[in-house]
């Protein structure tokens, strides 16, 4: 038989297509890639989130000069104050979560699941651009752009962390069982997500940020009237008003400026989860591993206790034994 090994451009006609692509994003994503984009997007949130404080700062100004009303202005301060400890916050945690990331392990029977998960990764990421785009430049809401790149590049990190499984401490082993494959599916997945907390938040931050200074920008020169079917509700401090009770010479500029805080709300919300991801993440990791300590504990009880009357019932055979034996 002849056991010649086949041409290298045989084998690879005779590979999936899917596992070319894989093994090719090993070689031109590895761990060193990983920690690099890591720390790029550690860094853009955290000088992303400086500005957005900056641009509150300006937004809250312009909004209440215009509307006469100083609750903006106090709103926007209260907010700062709050995404400066959020950021110091979420520093902290973050560098927590990633010690605490590093020093776990699991392992899985095969790399199946993890490849299939990059996979849909990229698929996510690809349709998730066009399709958002597309919608954003159908109906001219170009803001959509901005969800639509975050997917694309946090579903992309996402399957690069997937094939490169040492990085997150995952290891192959043929020998799991179907229970602990099950339990390192799921660590995975909670370690990924953990792993790819900078990402989100750098991406996050991005979109935040870019949304607040086009509220900015309709703040300073507002639109002449909001558009049709625009009718969200403002707050004047003591409560919600509709855009009939808007009474007094700066209620045609409150109108105007309509666009502007529904963009600025929207903003804020992406801002204020962004800051406080690191933490949200920190905890949940925290519950998810002491719920599986948990878990395996319990698991294991009968398993203690048949040992534990085993042993109990050899103790008791050889104190019968040496009771039997003639003096």
């Amino acid at each position: 038989v002849d056991q010649t090994p086949a041409p290298r451009r045989v084998r690879l006609l005779r590979r999936h297509p899917f596992d070319v692509l894989l093994d090719a994003m090993r070689r031109l994503f590895p761990e060193e890639f990983i920690e690099a984009t890591l720390r790029l997007f550690a860094t853009v949130g955290t000088w992303g989130l400086y500005g957005a404080m900056a641009l509150w700062l300006l937004f809250s100004v312009v909004v209440s000069l215009r509307s006469g009303s100083f609750f903006e202005l106090w709103a926007g301060l209260l907010s700062v104050v709050l995404l400066v400890i959020l950021e110091y916050a979420g520093r902290r945690f973050g560098r927590a979560l990633d010690h605490l990331n590093r020093a776990t392990s699991t392992h899985v029977a095969s790399t199946a699941f993890l490849d299939c998960f990059a996979l849909f990764g990229i698929l996510i990421a690809v349709v998730g651009l066009i399709g958002l785009g597309w919608i954003a430049v159908r109906i001219e809401a170009y803001l959509w752009m901005f969800p639509a790149a975050m997917i694309f590049v946090v579903c992309l990190a996402a399957a690069i962390m997937a094939v490169n499984p040492d990085w997150l401490s995952v290891t192959v082993a043929p020998q799991t069982t179907p229970g602990q494959e099950l339990v390192g599916i799921v660590s995975f997945l909670m370690k990924l997500g953990a792993g790819i907390v900078p990402v989100v938040f750098g991406a996050g931050v991005a979109w935040g940020t870019l949304e607040l200074l086009y509220a900015c920008f309709l703040a300073i020169a507002p639109p002449g009237e909001p558009p049709a079917g625009f009718a969200p509700q403002l707050s004047n401090g003591r409560g919600l008003i509709g855009l009939g009770e808007l009474q007094g010479p700066a209620a045609p500029d409150t109108i105007r400026m309509l666009p502007a805080l529904e963009v600025a709300s929207r903003a804020r919300t992406v801002l204020f989860l962004m800051a406080a991801l690191p933490v949200l993440m920190y905890f949940a990791f925290l519950f998810y591993y002491l719920a599986l300590d948990v878990l395996q504990a319990v698991l294991s009880l009968p398993l203690k206790l048949d040992r534990l009357a085993t042993s109990e019932g050899r103790t008791e055979r050889e104190a019968d034994a040496e009771d039997d034996l003639p003096t």
